[in-house]
């Protein structure tokens, strides 16, 4: 048995078809089909089933499938660690986050701090995350909520409140105040990117109605031009209040930030990691240099974070 066999085998197993194996790795088909008829043949028994050109694990296979990818993530956590050992701070650090505009500004300071490290950032979905990280493609992700499963730790840093985006002639735009459930016949314009979608799903579920959302879309920029608009309303989490309300102040925007009472409106945000990952030096830097910029931030604490020690 190879690694290589290995590493086509995951490959196969991720996409489901040996063509597709082939592209992703740049080698011929006819070298992934060999390969892999070759560990089932070392094996002893089939790992797939096929399907016209498609193949599918079956229950021996999955059950490889996830001692072969964490075998995989493990070698790979054993190069990094060479390399701390040699010494030198460089390297990657790899991480999600739900929307790139919470970390832009610790990421431009770590840099100048250590201008040799190479940063990876992806935005993904919550499935594609625990995939991500259970593979060792990433390192730790900023998130909303947890994954619930014992592999994996989730370290709240802060609480945030959540607000109101009002058009400025609409009724209740001339209040202060306003509670969750007064907004039962509202319609809502929704970003997917900034996880506002899920707080107003858990928040109108809170206050007993479903809301009623008149866009649902991947672009944050479109919000506020939907709400001055007069189309609907919409959520904004506390980061992005002051920078919004100095838009407003100096475009003489038509909409209008509100408070929320109701204590239930607010969302955590914590970092994830997988358990047995290994960590570099930067990444575990770069890590402590998030928990101190969210435990600096002008919103309301979970407590006050400190570094905190990645175990490996």
């Amino acid at each position: 048995m190879e690694l290589l066999q290995l590493e086509y085998f995951l490959a196969v197993a991720r996409l489901g078809s040996m063509t597709a194996a082939a592209q992703k790795l740049s080698v011929a088909q006819s070298s992934v089909s060999r390969s892999i008829a070759r560990l089932e043949r070392d094996l002893g028994i089939a790992l797939f089933e096929r399907s016209g050109r498609n193949v599918y694990l079956n229950k021996y296979g999955s059950a490889y499938y996830a001692r072969v990818e964490r075998a995989l993530a493990e070698l790979s956590g054993g190069e990094i660690e060479l390399e701390d050992m040699v010494g030198e701070l460089h390297g990657q650090v790899s991480f999600s986050v739900p929307t790139n505009d919470m970390i832009t500004k610790p990421i431009v300071e770590y840099m100048k701090c250590y201008p040799d490290v190479i940063f990876y950032e992806r935005i993904l979905s919550h499935e594609e995350l625990r995939q991500e990280l259970e593979r060792g493609n990433i390192d730790f992700s900023l998130s909303f909520a947890p994954i619930k499963h014992q592999d994996f730790v989730w370290k709240p840093l802060a609480k945030e409140r959540i607000y109101l985006l009002f058009p400025v002639d609409h009724p209740l735009a001339g209040r202060e105040r306003i509670s969750f459930s007064e907004l039962r016949c509202e319609k809502f314009i929704l970003s997917q990117t900034d996880d506002m979608h899920y707080c107003t799903q858990l928040f109108c579920q809170r206050a007993g109605f479903e809301p009623n959302v008149r866009f649902f879309g991947g672009e944050p920029m479109l919000i506020g031009p939907m709400v001055e608009n007069g189309l609907g309303i919409s959520l904004i989490p506390a980061t992005y209040v002051k920078t919004l309300k100095s838009y407003l102040s100096q475009n003489k925007g038509n909409s209008k930030i509100i408070e929320i009472s109701d204590d239930f409106c607010e969302r955590t945000i914590g970092l994830v990691y997988l358990k047995r990952h290994y960590f570099s030096i930067v990444a575990k830097r770069f890590y402590n240099k998030l928990v101190h910029y969210y435990s600096d931030l002008d919103i309301e604490l979970n407590g006050a974070p400190s570094d905190f020690n990645l175990q490996n």
